[in-house]
């Protein structure tokens, strides 16, 4: 259990590192250009994804899995997904507050021992 909870916070830390060395610029496209192709793979990819899902999307529910702040769910309202639907898990308790801060409507929840 001791090595689990030591790996663990090993990846806490390092994402913690990563978040604060590159800033929460680092995925703005108008700071960044190279993050508007990336934005543009990730909704091509999202659409194709929710193409195949059946049902009437109002009823879908989707998790993601490492949320971080909940960006990426937010962007699923603009397919017409419902807030209640949308799910996110994320380790880091700085960007789940960042989160549920900014997009109370969101389900974020953190996981994990993370300080």
């Amino acid at each position: 259990m001791k090595v689990a909870a030591a790996r663990q916070q090993e990846m806490v830390d390092w994402f913690e590192q990563y978040y604060t060395t590159k800033g929460d610029d680092r995925n703005d496209p108008l700071r960044n250009p190279g993050v508007l192709f990336q934005n543009l793979a990730f909704e091509k990819s999202i659409v194709q994804a929710l193409r195949q899902l059946p049902g009437d999307k109002r009823s879908w529910n989707i998790l993601d899995v490492g949320c971080g702040a909940g960006f990426s769910l937010l962007r699923l309202l603009t397919y017409g997904l419902e807030p209640e639907g949308l799910h996110g898990i994320e380790i880091s308790e700085r960007l789940i507050a960042r989160g549920r801060k900014r997009f109370p409507a969101l389900n974020l929840t953190q996981i994990g021992r993370a300080h």
